[in-house]
């Protein structure tokens, strides 16, 4: 276990570090562009072990060739922010943090960490991408950046969500980074450069995760009866969440706990059963406890469904229940 600055890294964690950034520094001694993939299980610390692998690359005492660098941190959903947030609390000195409207004159300085949401860039009209009288877009900003002589890497956080479809290869072809860094715990292959993995027993072996985990623990106690499995998870979450309410009750916290319902993506080529969950969760939920849109009890946020009684739905005594 080895210490830096106040980060305390697992064994693993200081193995895979050297390992990608010796990865790295050989392919920034190849001709052309090149593509890395960094493997690692969920819970293993990823963020922190590609920030450090950074933090080490850009370190002058370690650059005899004085490459400088800028970077492209792309995620999907908002976790470029939660990125960007645990970046900045461990290495705040190291890099400076920036969104696309915080860059200056049209460039990603040294050791500069752009933020970007994949789903902002991945638009054919967006701001990002297209021209507009400023000339501020993306392509000016990379064209800049490598005008002022810095290598860029651009690291792919959650690679699997984005790796194989044709407007995510032509984004990476445009941005067009010395090193495209592909994080994930469950990467898509295709012929990369270099791989990196941490093995899931060697993060076992240091405590950071658990071989298993024991999920719903008493769902075993809740029998078929005719129901369907849709129904039976959502009485067990409902009696769970019932449950939950009492014991805040009793302690004399003004809390309504929320029952949480992922339906399936219908942007991912679904089967058309897989249509039917919305409708079959809400009519469960309306038909047997009276959980409704129409009396707030139930919210939805779906990409092109929400309802307005999202609002203010963090405050621990909404009352949307679902």
């Amino acid at each position: 276990m080895s210490k830096y600055l106040g980060i305390t890294l697992k064994n693993y964690q200081e193995e895979a570090i050297e390992k990608l950034k010796t990865e790295i520094n050989d392919l920034l001694n190849l001709d052309g562009q090149k593509l890395a993939i960094f493997e690692a299980p969920t819970g293993s610390g990823k963020t922190i072990m590609v920030g450090e692998t950074l933090k080490r690359l850009v370190n002058p005492i370690d650059r005899e060739d004085g490459k400088t660098f800028s970077f492209i941190w792309i995620s999907v959903r908002d976790l470029h922010n939660q990125s960007k947030v645990s970046l900045n609390k461990n290495f705040p000195n190291d890099f400076k943090y920036s969104d696309f409207e915080d860059l200056d004159y049209n460039v990603i300085k040294r050791n500069e960490i752009l933020f970007l949401n994949w789903e902002s860039i991945n638009k054919e009209k967006n701001i990002y991408v297209r021209d507009n009288e400023k000339g501020k877009n993306l392509s000016t900003v990379i064209t800049n950046t490598v005008e002022k002589g810095r290598e860029i890497i651009l690291v792919i956080d959650e690679s699997h969500h984005t790796a194989i479809s044709e407007r995510s290869t032509q984004i990476k072809n445009d941005i067009g980074a010395k090193i495209t860094l592909e994080v994930s715990a469950t990467p898509i292959f295709r012929n990369p450069d270099a791989h990196v993995k941490v093995h899931f027993e060697k993060v076992i072996a240091e405590g950071m995760i658990k071989r298993e985990i024991a999920i719903n623990p008493e769902f075993k106690q809740f029998k078929v009866d005719g129901k369907s499995s849709r129904e039976m998870v959502i009485d067990a979450s409902i009696a769970k969440r019932e449950e939950l309410k009492a014991d805040y009750k009793k302690e004399g916290a003004s809390i309504n706990p929320l029952v949480l319902v992922q339906l399936p993506n219908l942007q991912r080529g679904v089967n058309d059963l897989d249509k039917d969950v919305l409708t079959e969760v809400k009519k469960i939920l309306k038909a047997k406890y009276n959980i409704t849109e129409e009396n707030s009890r139930l919210a939805i946020w779906l990409a092109e469904n929400k309802t307005p009684n999202l609002v203010n739905i963090e405050k621990a005594s909404n009352e949307v229940e679902v």
